[in-house]
């Protein structure tokens, strides 16, 4: 049976999302070469679906994998060249992996490559941050970001506000998320549901249970539907 070249990559790439699934195959230029010299049909897999790989093989902890698929992107493809986009999916990958000195690598890297880091970059260094237990180095990278004249974003602030409340103790976690949101607000970022369930578990964490009904309030003031997630969170 005829596959595509994205055929291919997509079916690796559904198993890889198994969580069941401890050694996920990865697609090469091997298998590439081989599709070439079968004569089927290639249709190369897009920057979005290249970008997912990266990111699932970051949760699986094989962020030298991740790397690596950037270099069998190059070989697939030789006018391609990696955007920021690509290097932010690496520096979160890398955070997935809990390697914060890789991606402040890749971060570094990708500066040296001549590319200036706008938010999409800065908030996955941040979440890499965050996901590798420095929630002082996030707040940091807050500050940095601003120095830079780039201002956060709702991404942005959501991952702190996970930061905060995975990482704080009890009894100073609302007040640091209040601040955080606080600030949020000074820059003019409007909250998602993401953002307001990530508010509602430090406002739990905290004990602050009915600040945490006067978020779901607002929510539904602003026609933000809550989740199962932003319920599930009140009942723990």
């Amino acid at each position: 049976k005829d596959q595509t070249l994205s055929t291919v990559f997509n079916n690796s790439l559904n198993t890889m999302d198994d969580p069941s699934e401890h050694t996920p195959n990865l697609f090469t230029s091997s298998q590439f070469s081989s599709m070439e010299e079968q004569s089927l049909p290639i249709e190369a897999p897009s920057s979005e679906e290249w970008r997912h790989l990266i990111r699932v093989l970051g949760a699986h902890g094989r962020i030298q994998d991740a790397m690596n698929v950037v270099k069998e992107r190059c070989e697939l493809d030789p006018s391609f060249e990696k955007d920021e986009s690509m290097f932010a999916a690496l520096i979160v990958a890398s955070g997935d992996s809990k390697n914060i000195e890789q991606a402040e690598a890749i971060f570094d890297d990708m500066r040296w490559n001549g590319l200036t880091p706008s938010v999409i970059s800065w908030s996955a260094l941040l979440h890499a941050q965050i996901r590798c237990g420095k929630l002082d180095a996030a707040f940091l990278i807050i500050q940095r970001m601003q120095e830079q004249g780039v201002t956060p974003n709702v991404s942005t602030f959501t991952s702190l506000l996970t930061g905060i409340f995975l990482n704080t103790p009890r009894d100073e976690c609302f007040d640091q998320a209040n601040e955080t949101w606080f600030q949020m607000g000074v820059n003019g970022v409007e909250p998602n549901l993401l953002t307001y369930t990530a508010m509602i578990k430090c406002c739990c964490r905290g004990r602050e249970i009915e600040r945490a009904l006067n978020y779901i309030d607002e929510m539904r003031q602003q026609n933000i539907r809550p989740s199962v997630v932003t319920y599930n969170t009140l009942l723990r």
